[in-house]
C-alpha cells in the first residue's frame, strides 16, 4: 500500500491507486489488521488523487467499519476526513460531508490526537468557509491551533496558519 500510495503522490496516480488497492485487499485476505486504518488511509487517499472518489469512498467505509472490529485507531479520524473529501467529490449534499468531516474531529479529540484534530479541524474550517460560514470557521480552526506552540512547524500546522491568516485578512 505504501508503495501505490507513492506512486500516486508522485503523479503516476492510476498505477498507484491500483496498487495501493490490491496491496490492501491481500493484506486483508490474510488476515493482517495491524495498522489497517492506515494502509487504508492511503489507498483512499490514493484514489481520491487518481480522481476516484467512489472507490475512496468504498476503501474509506469499509476501513470505517472494519476499525470497529479491530480496534485499530491510529489513522482512523482521517478515514473520516478522507470519506468526507470522496463524499465532496461525488457531490454528496453538504450535510453528509460535513458530518464526516466532524466526526473525524470528535474522534480525532476523543483519541487526544493533537495533530489529527488539527487536520480535522482545519477540513471542518475549510468547509464552514466553503460554505459561507467564515466566522465558524475561523472559531473552529482557532480553538485547536491554540493549542499548538507558534514555534512548532509542519505541514499540518503551517496549512492551519495559511487558512487562519486567509479568515483574518
Amino acid at each position: 500500500t505504501t508503495l501505490g500510495w507513492s506512486l500516486a503522490m508522485q503523479g503516476r496516480v492510476e498505477e498507484g491507486a491500483a496498487l495501493a488497492r490490491r496491496t490492501l485487499d491481500e493484506s486483508m485476505a490474510v488476515g493482517q489488521r495491524l495498522h489497517h486504518s492506515q494502509l487504508a488511509a492511503m489507498a483512499a487517499e490514493a484514489h481520491l488523487v487518481a480522481g476516484q472518489p467512489h472507490d475512496a469512498l468504498a476503501v474509506a467505509d469499509e476501513a470505517i467499519a472494519a476499525f470497529h472490529d479491530y480496534h485499530d485507531l491510529l489513522c482512523a479520524p482521517d478515514l473520516y476526513l478522507l470519506r468526507g473529501r470522496a463524499l465532496a467529490g461525488l457531490g454528496a449534499d453538504d450535510a453528509a460531508v460535513e458530518q464526516s468531516y466532524r466526526e473525524g474531529l470528535a474522534l480525532a479529540q476523543q483519541l487526544d490526537a493533537r495533530v489529527s484534530t488539527l487536520r480535522a479541524a482545519v477540513s471542518v474550517a475549510q468547509f464552514c468557509l466553503d460554505t459561507g460560514r467564515a466566522p465558524e470557521a475561523r472559531a473552529t480552526l482557532q480553538e485547536v491551533y491554540d493549542g499548538f506552540d507558534a514555534r512548532q512547524s509542519g505541514a499540518d500546522l503551517d496549512e492551519a496558519r495559511r487558512l487562519l491568516k486567509g479568515l483574518t485578512g
